[in-house]
């Protein structure tokens, strides 16, 4: 009887074992489709998707860097993938989480390259003489410097009237290019967007077409508005 119980027990433990590993794949399936392909044709299977949904978890990885570690486990036997995802083996990509924990602050977790690391604590050593830095100081610090910077640019740029065009080429001059970042502070000049991220040069009035490179026919854009304008 006591030997039923222990293989009952131990089949249980197996069956469990089995069904989370099938609803922890099922999971993954729903963001990374491509694993069904690579069950099918054996390069992955549950127990080292199981492994890897934990590495996954544990490093708070982005999708594609869930990618490319499926691509570095895939045929490799479990006894190598549990050397691989153990801690230091993989290095973490370097990736940032952000969650708001007041109404003023919000905490940033970040992961970076030693090389990184050491040039912060070199930059902090320099700065030591006149404040000592903490990380967040010296992120503000930086951040300050580089933003004054910009906007010192931007206000010393010529004005549009001496920003004349002697020949018209297909290159927009750096005075007008500097003029348009200036008269849009930087930001969409669609209306209702104000983002500054991946901001492009559209023409009113297509080069192709005749457009000329003065402020009147140039817009920034940010890259969905500029994409909408030409395939709308």
């Amino acid at each position: 009887m006591d030997f039923l119980k222990k293989l009952f027990g131990k089949r249980q433990r197996v069956m469990h074992t089995q069904s989370w590993l099938r609803i922890s794949a099922c999971r993954m399936l729903a963001t990374l489709p491509e694993i069904e392909e690579k069950l099918d044709r054996g390069e992955l299977n549950l127990t080292v998707l199981g492994m890897a949904n934990t590495y996954f978890k544990e490093q708070q990885l982005t999708l594609s860097e869930q990618r490319q570690v499926l691509e570095e486990i895939a045929n490799k036997p479990k006894r190598d993938v549990e050397k691989m995802l153990a801690p230091d083996s993989i290095p973490a990509p370097a990736h940032a989480s952000e969650r708001k924990v007041s109404r003023t602050q919000t905490k940033v977790t970040l992961v970076l390259d030693d090389v990184v690391v050491e040039k912060l604590k070199e930059l902090q050593a320099l700065l030591s003489h006149t404040k000592k830095h903490q990380l967040p100081e010296l992120i503000e610090f930086l951040c300050t410097q580089e933003l004054e910077k910009r906007k010192k640019s931007f206000e010393t740029v010529k004005s549009p009237a001496s920003t004349h065009i002697k020949r018209q080429t297909r290159a927009i001059p750096s005075a007008i290019k500097k003029a348009l970042w200036a008269r849009a502070e930087a930001r969409c000049q669609h209306p209702g967007c104000y983002s500054r991220h991946f901001l492009q040069i559209h023409h009113r009035v297509p080069y192709a077409q005749g457009g000329a490179h003065t402020l009147e026919n140039l817009r920034l854009l940010c890259h969905a508005h500029h994409a909408r304008k030409h395939f709308s």
